[in-house]
């Protein structure tokens, strides 16, 4: 990402560098750095599908190790693609084809990013208490003029950030070793106390002069209760006056009145004192109770701290900006935007001048000598103006108005531009205060009662002022622009919305077989577009009950461009929507769904899936997703022939997939049951491909399912995606079923209540589980030939169906270009 080059040499020069201590202050973190970074620096799967828990784990002691040393981390996510960076998508996209390829043939390098490793990163995030914001497009700009703002140093891995003015200074994530927290040094403790001696000085005159204020205001309250008191006594001696005339004349009936109530009274009091120590009795029980609680949560807060150091800081390597304008004679700040437009970028080619050559730096490349030349040639000049003057003149006479617009873009995004900062304070203040006020209900059990119909609510709010970046998108509905911010929304969602253009994530897959993404996963897909590009309503009212009918021949659908694997290389697959009035729900869309009941959106979403209420009624509410995605990629549409699983191996897959969802569910008993009997595989391995495969395309359906469950305000309650996968042991669990060698119960054996969560999910998947007749099983993946690859065997029938209309004809591409229902 960013400027190539810029990176390793500046990592070169030691000078531009400050090496000092994080603790005590805010630190503005770029999440979507900091979770791919964390998951390789800990070497986690990327073969098998995935480590979630690993992941879940890095970020429990990251948020955790900053917290020791008092560092507040705010962090800033991405949201929807840019549409001028997506060349720059194209040729990521075929590098991540080319590396999940290479791991898949056997590879012991590469990186392939496990499907939903944002989605866990970010439920880990919101698990820690870490403020964080979910961007409408990219986070590059926001995040700097946020850190401009809150003046806090920005932890990323960029080096856009390098040419960004950060008062603060920039730290990149290789120079923050954040897994040993140092205690500080006497001599540390000496200067620290002495400024915490400063602070407190200021805190006391602060404290005196808000004691002074508070005495003013007292002396005034003061006088206005006096002022009070002598009205309230020249009214009371009115009323005495004429209460005094007033007794003479009731003196008889006073008297009478007197003991009737002096018998009341006493009847009363009685009560009243039996109440009270009632109360009393009660109040105390609930006191000491309360004091118990909390002298239990300071011995706990006391043994924290013994076992914590109270003093403790993080080593880290900050870039000075200042620093590197000195070493090119105090280059001004506004030349440096123009290094992306000399050297290149991730939107730009780097533009040709005269005079300036590349530099050799010994053991950087060509692109860091590229950078310290531009360098050098801006230092020539006092601003940017007779720098671009200088470019512009010496480039081709068709393209100086393609390097005027590409600087003035890059100046963009090196200022602050249309981020409303006051906006950002707000979410990362309290990031969950914007979520709809009344969310929908979530039933602990299934089916659902028909519920009665609602009255019509009411219109929803205006749409709030959305920090965004990278240019306005369209407009979206509100509790969109609510749901993305606060994290509750797949950014995948606003590209189909927006761009009707989404970049397929690419996994470990057996290449001679369709991608992942094509398979049962594809319908969802299409609901789900079709569910966002429905009209919205208010339109001709007269036309519902034609819509409801056949379109007809010659209406263009509305379609959504894919770009996903296509054997070896990066192909555009033009999906057609399915509208929601296919599925039986004519008046659903994306503007109608928070008006919508819950009832009416579970349906949608179980319909959309293929599963039945009744099938997930005895289903824990976390797993009820998840069990539905791997009924839907067991029994995908009959119509679609490509989406057909894999036989008797999805079975065995799938029991391998409930077995990890009841470790992940319980834990404890049930993990060390399963981990007692299963080896897991070496990371050095070669990889089974037709495991590998079917487990992608059941990570691409819950994907889809995730994305539908959350495009609905969540029907189903959303699962904790890092107890649902965890890929090695599921592969293992998996070979060690499909040689016959145990039984689900068998693994299971260790733990009751395994065996019985077990039997609720199996009894869910009855239909697509059903034992089928004896007849001979195919050999077990582990057996290989010489030189290690592995024996081809005839495929299923199924498999060569799909195999003949996705690989076996060569023309077969084109009818899959349209995707039909």
């Amino acid at each position: 990402m960013g400027v190539p080059g810029l990176t390793a040499w500046i990592h070169s020069r030691p000078d531009l560098h400050e090496d000092t201590r994080l603790r005590g202050v805010q630190l503005l973190v770029d999440g979507d750095a900091l979770c791919h970074h964390l998951y390789r620096a800990a070497r986690l799967d990327q073969k098998h599908g995935g480590d979630y828990a690993g992941l879940a784990a890095e970020v429990r002691a990251w948020a955790s190790a900053l917290r020791t040393c008092r560092v507040e981390p705010l962090m800033v996510l991405d949201g929807a693609s840019a549409p001028r960076k997506r060349a720059t998508h194209v040729t990521r996209a075929h590098e991540r084809i080319a590396n999940a390829l290479s791991l898949a043939r056997g590879a012991s390098r590469g990186e392939a990013v496990p499907l939903l490793l944002r989605e866990v990163f970010e439920q880990a995030v919101r698990a820690c208490a870490v403020p964080c914001v979910v961007c409408l497009a990219e986070a590059d700009r926001p995040a700097g003029a946020l850190a401009r703002h809150l003046r806090c140093p920005l932890l990323s891995a960029d080096s856009d950030f390098y040419l960004a003015p950060l008062p603060s200074g920039f730290l990149h994530l290789q120079h923050l070793d954040w897994r040993q927290p140092l205690p500080l040094e006497e001599e540390g403790e000496k200067k620290e106390e002495e400024e915490r001696a400063a602070d407190d000085e200021k805190e006391e005159e602060r404290q005196q002069g808000k004691q002074q204020e508070r005495q003013g205001k007292k002396q005034k309250h003061q006088k206005r209760q006096k002022h009070q008191r002598t009205r309230q006594q020249q009214q009371q001696q009115q009323l005495q006056l004429q209460q005094v005339e007033q007794q003479k004349q009731a003196e008889q009936l006073l008297q009478q009145q007197q003991q009737q109530a002096e018998q009341q009274q006493q009847q009363h009091q009685e009560q009243q004192q039996q109440q009270q120590q009632h109360q009393e009795q009660q109040q105390h029980q609930e006191q000491q109770q309360h004091q118990e609680q909390q002298q239990h949560q300071e011995q706990q807060q006391q043994q924290q701290q013994q076992e914590q150091p109270c003093r403790a800081f993080l080593p880290v390597r900050l870039f000075r900006q200042e620093r590197l304008r000195a070493a090119f004679s105090d280059l001004h700040p506004s030349l440096l935007p123009l290094v992306p437009l000399l050297a290149g970028n991730d939107h730009t080619d780097p533009v040709s001048v005269r005079g300036l050559k590349s530099k050799a730096c010994t053991g950087r490349g060509v692109a860091a000598g590229r950078v310290a030349a531009a360098l050098d040639w801006l230092a020539e000049f006092a601003s940017a103006e007779e720098a671009l003057a200088t470019i512009v003149a010496g480039a081709k006479a068709g393209d100086r108005a393609a390097v005027k617009r590409n600087y003035e873009l890059l100046a963009q995004d090196y200022s602050d531009g249309d981020v409303d900062l006051q906006r950002f304070e707000e979410l990362l203040s309290g990031p969950e205060h914007n979520l709809p006020a009344e969310p929908p209900p979530q039933p602990p059990t299934l089916p659902l009662q028909p519920q009665q119909p609602t009255p019509p609510a009411a219109p929803p709010p205006p749409r709030p002022r959305w920090p965004a970046s990278d240019g306005a998108a369209p407009s979206l509905p509100a509790w969109v622009d609510v749901a993305l911010q606060n994290g509750r929304l797949c950014p995948a969602i606003v590209d189909a919305y927006t761009q009707r253009c989404v970049f397929m994530r690419v996994q470990v897959e057996d290449e001679s077989l369709a991608s992942a993404h094509r398979g049962a996963s594809l319908r969802v897909r299409r609901v789900t577009y079709g569910l966002l590009l429905a009209p919205a309503p208010g339109g001709e009212e007269g036309d519902e009950e034609e819509e409801e009918e056949e379109p007809k021949p010659s209406s263009t659908p509305v379609q959504v461009t894919e770009f996903d694997r296509d054997g070896r290389s990066l192909r555009r697959f033009a999906v057609e929507t399915l509208p929601p009035r296919r599925l039986g729900a004519p008046r659903l869309s994306i503007h109608t769904v928070p008006h919508t009941p819950h009832s009416e959106r579970l349906s949608f979403l179980l319909r959309a899936l293929g599963v039945e209420r009744g099938a997930l009624e005895r289903v824990p509410p976390t797993l009820r997703l998840a069990v539905a995605s791997i009924q839907q990629w067991m029994e995908p549409d009959p119509e679609d022939s490509a989406a057909r699983g894999h036989g008797w191996a999805a079975k065995h897959v799938a029991q391998a997939l409930l077995i990890h969802l009841v470790c992940g569910h319980l834990g404890g008993e049930a993990t060390r049951a399963v981990l007692a009997t299963v080896s897991l595989p070496c990371p050095l391995a070669r990889v089974a491909l037709r495991t590998a495969h079917a487990l992608a395309c059941w990570q691409s359906c819950l994907h889809a399912a995730l994305c539908l469950n959350q495009a609905l305000m969540l029907p189903l309650p959303e699962p904790e995606l890092s107890r649902l996968y965890h890929g090695p042991l599921v592969h293992a669990v998996s070979d060690l079923l499909s040689s016959g060698t145990l039984t689900p119960t068998g693994i299971l054996a260790g733990s009751e209540d395994a065996l019985a969560l077990h039997g609720v999910l199996t009894g869910a998947l009855a239909g697509v589980l059903a034992p089928e007749p004896s007849a001979p099983g195919p050999p077990a993946q582990g057996r290989q030939q010489k030189g290690g690859r592995p024996k081809r065997r005839p495929a299923p029938r199924a498999v060569k169906e799909t195999d003949a209309r996705m690989n076996g004809n060569r023309f077969a591409a084109l009818g899959c270009v349209g995707v039909g229902e």
